[in-house]
């Protein structure tokens, strides 16, 4: 009776445990419950240093950024919660440092912050590829475009996508490139490349991701485009959360008409995006998400050591200013250092006439004084080509009534060896040499590349560079600076060249 017992009792207590086991994986109250940190940055723009902005002193930077994604993934691992770390794109341009050393600071920052991945932005396809290449190259983290294929055999530039394991969550990442990024760089940059339509790019990729024995998925989409294109991805099915980019503005609660909620973080790295999401083995994923306003010294350090060798650079002397130049109306009309670029690129180029558009300039004020390398970078943040082709008269008459056209806009034109007087209507008359210009002959026309490619609406100078061949080129740094130290001067003022209004006649692009 006694061994009788012992097995009733054996298989009572087995029952129990076999009940006890049953009811909690049907019960939802017992269900495990997940806990997961996205920490998310977008459109840092190079903004490695720390830097003074709209009256604050020493915001962003790197360097603090690190901090503070040290300390949320210390405070995550004491209590058992996981952390991801993401970036929505352009971290190339915009501060000096970027552009000098190609990226290279920023890469290597974002390395050490232990990035999980990083999506495409429109400028990222400001460098040429080899630069892009180099820069994926040193990434210990994975670049995401699922949007973006390589023309020829319609294979993906970089990753289409990552499923990145987080305890018991399975997180599945996407990335949209903006399909605009072709009118926003150099044709040259991107014209092997096909920009697929975002909402169809994730809808076709989404049912390759989730996976029936993944318990838990997390769609993750990483969307640099305009607030539209995210809204649409985030209505997709299977969507659960959308990291946006690209129009620089903070978005701490999800927009109108969003389906899966929608955040950004803004712009410079000025804020570190966190989104806390509890993810239950049943049920619905609960977030919320609040912006860290930005000292890991691996990455100060590793910074510091990269700031001293551009400070070295940046503090030569080029020249002296005998007065002072400012480029703040370069978008409405002449401006005293924007008639001196002009000019030194058509005596540098050796061309007829050379033409500028406004928005390739950066807003500046210099006192008269030392001109120094980091004032060049201030002004000429964008370091295009510049080109020189025979064109007719007609092509230069075609963009310099499209430049005045669009003042208070980036295609507002600058130009040299030429001026526009007002006919009696008010429609521009381009002289050269103080005679009309000759529509029908071939002039020597200096631009850069961004706009003999199309850019900002100049389809005359992409029509004509189809069979002009570039005679010869420089850089637009470069020849700034050579052009300088040689004057050893810059002394620039207002001539009257371009009028104060202008009737757009049907001789414009794009009238």
């Amino acid at each position: 009776m006694c061994q009788e017992k012992k097995v009733a009792l054996l298989l009572r207590f087995t029952t129990l445990i076999f009940l006890i086991v049953q009811f909690i994986q049907l019960c939802p109250a017992f269900c495990r419950t997940s806990r997961l940190t996205i920490l998310f940055t977008n459109d840092t723009h190079g903004h490695v240093r720390a830097f003074d902005y709209e009256g604050m002193s020493s915001v962003g930077g790197v360097a603090a950024r690190s901090s503070m994604i040290s300390e949320v993934r210390i405070t995550n691992a004491e209590r058992g919660w996981g952390t991801l770390l993401f970036d929505v794109g352009d971290v190339f341009m915009k501060d000096p440092m970027s552009a000098v050393f190609f990226g290279e600071p920023d890469v290597l920052a974002m390395n050490m912050m232990g990035y999980d991945a990083m999506s495409l932005g429109n400028h990222e396809f400001t460098v040429n590829r080899p630069r892009l290449t180099s820069f994926r190259a040193r990434a210990s983290f994975p670049l995401i475009a699922t949007n973006v294929l390589i023309k020829k055999d319609r294979t993906y530039l970089v990753e289409p996508h990552v499923s990145l394991k987080v305890g018991d969550v399975s997180v599945h990442v996407m990335a949209t490139v903006t399909p605009d990024t072709v009118k926003l760089v150099k044709f040259e940059n991107v014209d092997d490349l096909v920009f697929d339509d975002p909402v169809k790019a994730i809808s076709r990729a989404l049912p390759l991701l989730k996976h029936p024995g993944d318990r838990k998925n997390l769609v993750v989409v990483l969307v640099h485009d305009v607030l539209e294109s995210s809204i649409a991805i985030s209505r997709i099915p299977g969507v659960d959360l959308v990291l946006a980019g690209h129009e620089h503005a903070v978005i701490d609660t999800p927009p109108k008409g969003a389906g899966a909620p929608i955040f950004s973080s803004g712009k410079y790295g000025l804020n570190l995006g966190r989104v806390d999401l509890i993810i239950p083995d049943r049920g619905e994923v609960t977030l919320k998400c609040r912006m860290i306003p930005i000292g890991d010294f691996r990455v100060a350090e590793m910074v510091a050591g990269y700031e001293a060798r551009f400070m070295r650079i940046m503090s030569e002397n080029v020249g002296i200013a005998r007065r002072p130049f400012s480029t703040g109306n370069r978008l409405e009309g002449e401006t005293n250092f924007g008639n001196y670029l002009v000019d030194s690129y058509r005596s540098v180029l050796e061309c007829d006439v050379f033409l500028l558009n406004g928005g390739v300039l950066g807003v500046v004020d210099i006192p008269a004084g030392s001109v120094t390398m980091e004032d060049v970078f201030a002004v000429i943040p964008y370091n295009n080509l510049l080109e020189v082709r025979k064109v007719r008269g007609d092509v230069i008459q075609e963009a310099i009534v499209w430049g005045l056209a669009n003042r208070g806009t980036n295609p507002f034109v600058h130009y040299s060896g030429c001026r526009v007087i007002l006919g009696a209507g008010g429609e521009p008359i381009v002289t050269v040499n103080g005679k009309p210009l000759d529509r029908t002959a071939e002039y020597t026309l200096g631009s850069t590349d961004f706009l003999f490619a199309g850019g900002d609406g100049y389809e005359s100078l992409r029509r004509a560079a189809n069979s002009a061949e570039v005679i010869r080129s420089r850089y637009m740094r470069d020849a700034a600076i050579s052009w300088i130290k040689g004057t050893g001067e810059i002394n620039c003022s207002l001539d009257g060249r371009v009028p104060s209004t202008v009737t757009s006649g049907s001789e414009g692009a794009g009238m």
